[in-house]
């Protein structure tokens, strides 16, 4: 069995080798990166840790393209990651609290970062999921990562933007 450990490095190491860079970063035990924190649009703020906010276990950039990944040890566990990768991606308030986030973290002035109007529509947004197994049908708006034994096979949703498609080639062999 892949557990989500595996699954992240191998993720981690797929983006890094292909240059793109980090700019946040959850895996499941602890990191040196900084989370980047994306909190619930409106002045309600939870006192429980990541209530209330959105944290990817990986951020990348490159090439003004940002892909938001969400890793799991088995494709069946997905289901909540969709769902909240939609949220942020498909909902302006959201989109405005990840800008808030990067803004705090000065993400914006990192190399390959997109710009702050292409985050505000969504452009350079690319919902990620990595998972083991095969791609999975009815998820054209995402990146799917599926892993066997280590070895990627990557499939880009026909409705992911065609320029965050242009900069995902790369890494697709």
């Amino acid at each position: 069995m892949t557990s989500e450990e595996e699954v992240y490095i191998w993720t981690k190491q797929l983006f890094r080798a292909n240059g793109w860079t980090i700019l946040a970063s959850d895996p499941p035990r602890g990191t040196d990166i900084p989370r980047l924190e994306i909190k619930e649009p409106g002045d309600v703020q939870s006192l429980t840790k990541n209530k209330n906010a959105i944290i990817n276990d990986l951020v990348y950039c490159k090439n003004g393209v940002m892909t938001l990944i969400e890793c799991k040890d088995s494709s069946h566990k997905i289901s909540m990651d969709v769902d909240k990768l939609n949220i942020l991606i498909e909902n302006n308030a959201w989109r405005e609290s990840l800008i808030t986030a990067m803004s705090e973290r000065s993400l914006f002035n990192r190399e390959g970062v997109p710009t702050v109007d292409a985050v505000r529509n969504g452009t350079a947004l690319v919902p990620a999921l990595s998972y083991p197994g095969k791609p999975r049908s009815g998820l054209s708006k995402f990146l799917q990562i599926a892993f066997n034994q280590g070895k990627e096979n990557i499939k880009i949703g026909n409705e992911v933007h065609l320029t965050a498609t242009k900069s995902l080639e790369c890494i697709t062999g």
